[in-house]
């Protein structure tokens, strides 16, 4: 009847180990959340008071101030502009003298592209970004977030032929007639409110138009990456979803798991090492060890001394604690409580990791009390034996 438990217990260990695999296998695999973009506001709109330039191409640095002054930083249109640098490349510098006639082409007169004026202005303390080619949500999103972009397009978003012009190191760069500047200041359902720094009024421009004047010279744009009040939004935002917590039943099916499987384990020999470090040919745990008698008894103080414990209850506790069932098991816990500690502290929320990782911490402790009870018994024998040949009374001739 006990070799039929025994054997029950490690196919009942093996059904609950083929589940936890097939479980493990069966697991998808974890997939990083994907953040909802949030939605961008049907409009959106910033009190940025504009300037009006003093020169003929000057139009960048009266925008430049513009937006320096929303930040913060009183900067005038020609303090900006003696610090910008000199070039005939305007992705370098300012290009030909500002007082050229309007529609100046390079050498004469042009003025300058979207990364010198962003130097300039991390010059004067601003964390000033240069931009192309990001696209008119990317603008809203900008302008919804309270940050003004300065944009570079035509007098009137209007639509004037690209041309190349080559500098002197022989570099061909892009340019338009009438080349000019402007800051978004807002937007809404019809398109987009600029401040137009030639009379320094606010003036909105249909999406096709600002689209089309903005993208002659690949969307350039101006940036300062600074905090600032989130505008009230007309579509609510959705949150995004919180990631989901791991199952409760891992824990549990591990119990269940280790402690049918380690108790099926019982029903196996010891590995041989074990047998060899014994100096014994058998563990005493494959078979039911003898009892004690109840005159003998197993001094148990901390059940003893307890008036209220009956004594049924402290005769039921020694025989289980004598048992030899009992003897590999309490370092087998002490091996699983390790096993949780390492669960919490690696993070180990998955099947696929919290299983071997209890699995292995309980199994070490239980194979560590078969040795121990190897060593035990290897120690026990020689003496039980030599007891035996003192007993044993001599033989008649």
């Amino acid at each position: 009847m006990v070799n039929l438990y025994r054997r029950w217990l490690v196919l009942l260990g093996l059904g609950l180990m083929l589940v936890a695999l097939g479980a493990c296998a069966s697991q998808p695999a974890a997939v990083a959340p994907v953040p909802s973009p949030t939605p961008i506001p049907t409009s959106a709109s910033l009190t940025v008071v504009g300037g009006k330039q003093t020169r003929n191409l000057t139009c960048e640095s009266q925008t430049a101030s513009d937006l320096a002054k929303f930040w913060g930083k009183q900067v005038g249109e020609i303090e900006f502009f003696n610090k910008l640098p000199r070039s005939d490349n305007p992705f370098k510098g300012f290009v030909g003298s500002p007082d050229a006639p309007p529609g100046s082409l390079p050498p004469n007169g042009y003025g300058v592209y979207a990364e010198p004026v962003a130097q300039t202005l991390r010059s004067f303390g601003l964390e000033a970004e240069a931009h192309s080619k990001k696209g008119i949500n990317w603008l809203r999103q900008e302008l919804a977030a309270g940050r003004p972009v300065m944009v570079w397009a035509t007098y009137g978003f209007k639509e004037n032929p690209v041309k190349s012009y080559k500098t002197r190191e022989g570099q061909e760069v892009p340019i338009v007639q009438f080349e000019h500047s402007f800051l978004a200041v807002g937007y809404d359902a019809e398109g987009v409110a600029v401040i137009d720094p030639l009379d320094g009024q606010r003036k909105t421009y249909p999406y096709a138009e600002f689209y089309r004047g903005w993208s002659l010279l690949d969307q350039m744009a101006v940036t300062v990456r600074l905090p600032a009040p989130a505008l009230s939004s007309t579509s609510p935002a959705t949150p995004s979803p919180a990631p989901a917590t791991p199952p409760l039943w891992i824990p549990l099916a591990a119990l269940a798991l280790l402690a049918f499987g380690l108790l099926g384990l019982r029903a196996r020999p010891v590995p041989h090492g074990a047998t060899r470090l014994a100096h014994t040919a058998e563990i005493s745990m494959a078979r039911p060890a003898p009892r004690r008698s109840r005159r003998a008894g197993l001094r148990l103080p901390s059940l003893a001394r307890v008036s209220f414990v009956p004594p049924s209850l402290t005769r039921h506790a020694a025989t289980v604690a004598t048992s030899p069932l009992m003897r590999p098991l309490p370092l087998a816990v002490v091996g699983l409580l390790v096993g949780l500690g390492l669960t919490v502290w690696l993070n180990a929320a998955s099947t696929c990791l919290t299983l071997p990782i209890l699995g292995a911490s309980a199994g070490s402790g239980f194979w560590l009390g078969l040795w121990a009870q190897a060593l035990a018994d290897g120690r026990r024998r020689p003496d039980e034996e030599g007891r035996r040949d003192i007993r044993r009374p001599a033989p008649t001739r």
